[in-house]
C-alpha cells in the first residue's frame, strides 16, 4: 500500500508513494527528461515562462478542454468563459451555493436523526455537483440525485490511468485502467444529455453551457466535441476540486478536536470566522485541490541548476511544493496560525492552492465561496466524527483524495451560546 496511518493524525505525514516520485529526480520518460519540481523559486519561473506550455498528458484522458489546454484556443475560450466567474464578484454564485447548502442540511439531519453513518465524499460530491450543475448547465438537481457512482468512477479510473505517465516505475491497478474506456463513454453519454438539454431548454449565457452553444452557432469549427471537453473539464475543475478539501478539512477537524473547538467558540460567540478560515486555508496547503501540476518545454528554461530544453517536462508537485521545510516550520502539522490576519507567504509560490501564472483557476472564486460556506454552515449545527479507524490510503492521480470512502456519523451541536 502507499501508506497506512497508524493514529488519527498520521495520514499528515507525506504519503510515501509521493515522497518516493520526486525523490527520483531527473527521469526518462520515453525519450522525454521530466524534471521534478518541489522549490516555490523554480514554480514561479515555470508558472511564468512562455517557454513552458501545459503538456498532453491529461488531454488524451479528459479531452482538451480549458483546464488542460494551452495557447490561442485555451486564450479564446478563457476570455469567453471568465465573465461566468468575475474574480472581482466573489458574491457572485452565492444563490447557487445557498440552494445547495439548503441540500446538503437537509441529508446531514436525516442522517442524525436515523443515527446512520454515511460516505463523506460522496456526500460532498453531491453537495458540490448540484452547484456545477446549476452555475454552469442551468441545471437543478434534486438534492438526492444519483450521478456520485458515476462521476466517481470516471475521476478514479481516469485517475489510476493517467498515473501510468506520472510514475511509470510504480504499478497501477490494471483492472482500473481497463475500466476507463467504459467510464469515459458513461460520462460521455451524460454530458450529450447535458448538451441537448441546453438545447431544447434554450439555456441563457449567464451559464457556461449557454456561452458555448453561442460559440458553436458563430464558429463552424466549433463543434459537439469541443463542448463535451469544456463540461468534461468543469466537472472534474468544478466538482471534485472542492468535494476533495471538504473532506480532507473535516478529516483534520476530526483528529485534531481542540482546533475544532475553538473554531465552534468563535462560530458560537462572535460574527468573526477567523479562526475558521485559517483552518481552510492551512487544509489547502497540506491537501492541495491539485497535488501535481506538469509542464513542457516549448524553448528553454532554467530552474536552479538544470535547463529544461524543447519537450522536456517539468512536474511540479503542489503537495510537496507547499510542504518545502525550507519554506515552512514544522512543514506536516496542521497549524492554522499560519494563515492568521496579516499573514505574509515565504514566497509567492510557497502556497498556490489555485495554480498561478496565465492558468490562475478560472473558478477561484467559486471553490473559495463552497468551501467556505459549507464548512461553516456544517460547524455552526454539527459535528462530522469518523465512524471508524480505518486506514487512509490516498488515490493519486488529478487530485489527491482517500483511496476508499470515509465513513462518517453526524453529531448535533448545541450551540454555546
Amino acid at each position: 500500500m502507499q501508506f497506512m496511518s497508524k493514529s488519527p493524525k498520521d495520514f499528515l505525514e507525506p504519503f510515501e508513494r509521493i515522497k518516493k516520485l520526486m525523490g527520483y529526480g531527473t527521469q526518462k520518460l520515453g525519450s522525454k527528461r521530466v524534471f521534478s519540481i518541489t522549490d516555490p523559486g523554480d514554480v514561479q519561473t515555470i508558472m511564468h515562462s512562455s517557454s513552458v506550455i501545459r503538456n498532453e498528458t491529461m488531454r488524451s484522458l479528459a479531452g482538451d478542454g480549458l483546464i488542460f489546454s494551452d495557447g490561442k484556443k485555451w486564450r479564446e475560450r478563457r476570455r469567453s468563459l471568465q465573465p461566468s466567474f468575475p474574480p472581482s464578484k466573489p458574491e457572485f454564485h452565492a444563490a447557487e451555493v445557498n440552494w445547495a447548502l439548503d441540500g446538503l442540511m437537509t441529508r446531514l439531519r436525516a442522517f442524525d436523526e436515523a443515527s446512520e453513518s454515511f460516505p463523506l465524499l460522496e456526500e460532498l460530491l453531491r453537495f458540490t455537483t448540484r452547484i456545477i450543475y446549476k452555475v454552469a448547465f442551468g441545471i437543478e438537481l434534486p438534492v438526492d440525485h444519483g450521478l456520485g457512482p458515476l462521476l466517481i468512477r470516471f475521476f478514479d479510473t481516469a485517475a489510476e490511468t493517467s498515473m501510468k505517465f506520472i510514475d511509470s516505475r510504480s504499478p497501477v491497478d490494471i483492472n482500473m485502467m481497463r475500466q476507463f474506456p467504459s467510464a469515459r463513454r458513461e460520462i460521455d453519454r451524460e454530458i450529450d444529455s447535458i448538451i441537448e438539454r441546453g438545447r431544447r431548454d434554450t439555456v441563457g449565457e449567464e451559464h457556461v453551457l449557454g456561452v458555448l452553444l453561442r460559440m458553436e452557432l458563430e464558429n463552424p469549427d466549433f463543434t459537439d466535441d469541443d463542448i463535451r471537453d469544456e463540461l468534461r473539464s468543469f466537472l472534474l475543475a468544478g466538482a471534485e476540486t472542492t468535494s476533495n478539501v471538504l473532506t480532507w478539512f473535516f478529516l483534520l477537524m476530526d483528529s485534531h478536536p481542540e482546533q475544532r473547538q475553538a473554531i465552534e467558540l468563535e462560530l458560537d460567540t462572535t460574527s468573526e470566522t477567523t479562526l475558521l478560515d485559517a483552518a481552510i486555508l492551512e487544509t489547502t496547503r497540506l491537501f492541495p485541490p491539485v497535488w501535481f501540476i506538469s509542464r513542457e518545454a516549448i524553448g528553454t528554461a532554467t530552474v536552479s541548476e538544470h535547463t529544461l530544453q524543447v519537450d522536456d517536462w517539468a512536474f511540479i508537485c503542489t503537495y510537496l511544493v507547499q510542504r518545502n521545510p525550507d519554506y515552512w516550520d514544522e512543514p506536516n502539522a496542521f497549524r492554522p496560525d499560519r494563515f492568521a490576519p496579516g499573514y505574509v507567504l515565504p514566497h509567492r509560490y510557497s502556497w498556490f492552492p489555485f495554480g498561478g501564472g496565465r492558468h490562475l483557476c478560472l473558478g477561484k472564486a467559486l471553490g473559495e465561496l463552497e468551501t467556505f460556506e459549507a464548512a461553516r454552515t456544517i460547524m455552526r449545527s454539527f459535528r462530522l466524527v469518523r465512524s471508524d479507524s480505518e486506514p487512509l490510503v490516498p488515490r493519486l492521480g488529478i487530485v489527491l483524495k482517500p483511496m476508499d470512502e470515509v465513513s462518517m456519523r453526524v453529531e448535533k451541536r448545541t450551540p454555546i451560546v
